[in-house]
């Protein structure tokens, strides 16, 4: 019995299931990014301008084929729920022109769009622990993480509206 109970440890151990965050770090808090005007403002401010509201962050780049995708999908959940989320564009592309066109070109959804300078490696992306786009993070009223790693809308829209 007693060698059960260590092989389970073993196995959870090695397994390694992290646990989600609930938080970004300070430092991607206070990360400068650029919206479409060109003007900067820190990422907790763009939360903290939508106090009292989910919000869902979409992380994305114009490079990204999945991310391409996806946005028929993303589209669609952006419309059948405009009213009840706020829905921010979180851009990991390499250059900032190529993020402007392609949020034309493509009619990306939202009307909040952000480049994040330094994408995966910026203090943003390590908080989130970027590894994959296109990648969903949603926040609750108060701006704490409540779903940390979704890839796939239909997984985020079940996650939050039991759809």
């Amino acid at each position: 019995m007693k060698s059960i109970f260590y092989a389970a440890i073993m196995l959870l151990f090695i397994n390694g299931k992290s646990v989600d965050k609930t938080s970004f770090s300070k430092e991607a808090l206070n990360q400068q990014i650029t919206a479409v005007d060109g003007s900067s403002i820190a990422f907790k401010d763009v939360i903290a301008k939508h106090n009292g509201k989910t919000i869902v962050l979409d992380f994305w780049a114009s490079w990204c084929s999945d991310c391409i995708k996806a946005l028929p999908a993303v589209k669609e959940f952006e419309k059948r729920h405009h009213n009840e989320i706020v829905f921010v564009t979180l851009s990991m592309d390499r250059k900032q022109e190529a993020w402007v066109k392609a949020i034309d070109k493509l009619q990306i959804p939202g009307n909040e769009h952000y480049f994040v300078p330094g994408g995966f490696k910026s203090a943003i992306g390590l908080s989130a622990e970027l590894s994959w786009i296109p990648r969903y993070l949603v926040l609750d009223t108060e701006g704490n993480i409540q779903i940390f790693n979704t890839i796939k809308v239909n997984k985020l829209e079940e996650a939050l509206f039991g759809a």
